[in-house]
């Protein structure tokens, strides 16, 4: 839950037309705010189905590599560690590229230009101002 005049101050709202819009409204509330909490109780079950977006990656990758540029772009923008920021960058780069090694084939040659013009130029070039970025793999965040 979130209040109203929270999201209407800091203008956060999803973005429109793209699937995996939820990605940059977490961030942006998450990293905006002053204070969250947390409640451990179970109050979503989420439904699992062949037709869901997360079941169909092949179908909406393009808006998911745009949702990862704005979520980069976003959180390079904010005054936080460069920790978080590098969790963030690896997350959002290494994920896409998890994804698209799953895809068949015809959905790798599909999407593979597209990839690689956000892995190499999107990600790389105009987002990596942080330290070690040239010899870290674009790997998931792990839990530790």
């Amino acid at each position: 839950m979130y209040n109203r005049e929270f999201l209407q101050k800091n203008h956060i709202t999803f973005p429109p037309h793209l699937f995996f819009e939820d990605n940059l409204f977490f961030a942006q509330a998450f990293l905006k705010a002053k204070r969250c909490g947390i409640c451990r109780e179970t109050l979503y079950f989420r439904r699992v189905h062949p037709e869901s977006v997360t079941q169909n990656w092949n179908k909406h990758f393009a808006d998911y590599l745009q949702i990862c540029e704005k979520v980069i772009k976003f959180v390079r923008s904010m005054p936080v560690s460069d920790e978080i920021k590098l969790r963030y960058f690896n997350s959002y780069t290494g994920n896409p590229k998890a994804i698209y090694e799953g895809f068949g084939s015809a959905d790798k040659w599909k999407y593979r230009k597209q990839l690689y013009r956000f892995l190499k130029e999107i990600a790389l070039q105009k987002y990596c101002t942080y330290k070690l970025f040239g010899c870290i793999p674009l790997l998931s965040i792990e839990e530790k």
